[in-house]
């Protein structure tokens, strides 16, 4: 994983800043880290970076999810009280790849 890699891409963001009721626009930097999720990272403000983890593609991997949310699989519809469940898992999955890339720029930063 590098910041270089050939299918990240960079667009500009559009931020809103309430203060001064202005609009302004930030390089974003969106690269994949694992098969169906992208890392994208912007500019808040001068002094903070935002990093996203965007998850894709997951209608295609719902019976991993509702198992990794405690949810049996079943066809039909599902409930709504089980939203929080899933958002549970979905946060899960977010925090470890975001604990990935946080360990692997710790060790790019000590090789370098």
């Amino acid at each position: 994983m590098h910041l270089s890699k050939v299918e990240g891409t960079a667009a500009m963001h559009e931020m809103e800043v309430k203060e001064a009721g202005r609009v302004l626009n930030s390089p974003c930097f969106s690269i994949p880290i694992a098969e169906n999720v992208r890392l994208k990272l912007y500019a808040k403000t001068n002094k903070r970076i935002r990093f996203e983890i965007v998850h894709s593609e997951l209608w295609n991997q719902r019976a991993a999810l509702l198992k990794e949310a405690g949810l049996k699989p079943e066809t039909g519809g599902r409930s709504w009280n089980e939203v929080p469940h899933l958002l549970k898992a979905l946060r899960q999955r977010a925090a470890k790849h975001m604990n990935n890339v946080m360990e692997h720029l710790r060790l790019f930063q000590r090789r370098n």
